[in-house]
């Protein structure tokens, strides 16, 4: 896993998630909405601790 894959995967998400909030008309309960924002979560994580690696 690099640097520019966990950018790409984070982006990705971000893009489906912010098309999945608009067709549930942002209800921030909803079981999909919460996956996903956990699934990037993670990503940003991962993310974060491959910067504080280098």
């Amino acid at each position: 896993m690099d640097e520019q894959w966990l950018i790409r995967q984070i982006e990705e998400k971000r893009e489906a998630l912010k098309k999945l909030l608009h067709s549930k008309d942002f209800n921030l309960n909803d079981h999909e909405v919460i996956k996903l924002s956990q699934e990037l979560d993670e990503l940003i994580l991962q993310y974060t601790q491959y910067k504080t690696r280098e």
